[in-house]
């Protein structure tokens, strides 16, 4: 069952490990979203308490943020001046030019998660995912292949995965693009 905690909160790391994790993160954001250019949007499903919102912006994205937690997400708009929406109230008005989702697909099932994927409309999809054992029972550690087949079902195309390590643990990045366009 997922707690709603923050990823952070599920792992024993040190300071420096969280450090090195973030920077590492913050690279792969950059290397697969900072090239767009115009009026760019994101939204961050599965936020949290939007550990990458000063990444996307900085990047020069207008962001929002959605998880299942409401509390959080009026903290999280009180903080950062952004809108940060319970992932319940997201409808189809809601379109971005990317969907991120860091962390958040380990919390559901293939049928939720090809829900959310298929739910959301935006140009492009960036999944982070890590492979750390152990942790909650709840999550489940797919592998890069595996998240590649659930971008596919739920009908993203020009699918790129690929896995890196970092410091702290071993990441699947996967970057698809919406069929539609």
């Amino acid at each position: 069952m997922n707690t709603g905690k923050a990823f952070s909160e599920d792992r024993d790391l040190s300071p420096e490990q969280r450090k090195a994790e973030r920077e590492f993160l913050e690279i792969e954001i950059e290397r697969a979203a900072g090239g767009a250019k115009g009026s760019k949007t994101v939204l961050d499903y599965g936020c949290g308490e939007a550990r990458f919102f000063d990444v996307w912006t900085r990047l020069g994205y207008l962001y929002v943020g959605a998880d299942i937690v409401p509390a959080m997400m009026d903290t999280n708009a009180e903080r950062y001046g952004a809108t940060f929406l319970h992932v319940e109230d997201l409808d189809e008005r809601i379109v971005t030019d990317w969907l991120f989702l860091s962390m958040t697909l380990q919390h559901m099932t293939d049928v939720e998660a090809i829900g959310v994927l298929t739910r959301i409309r935006s140009q492009k999809v960036l999944v982070i995912d890590n492979t750390v054992k152990g942790g909650p029972e709840y999550v489940q550690h797919r592998r890069a292949v595996q998240l590649t087949e659930l971008l596919a079902r739920a009908g993203w195309g020009d699918i790129t995965p690929e896995t890196a390590r970092s410091k702290a643990a071993q990441y699947k990045i996967v970057v698809g693009r919406n069929r539609g366009d």
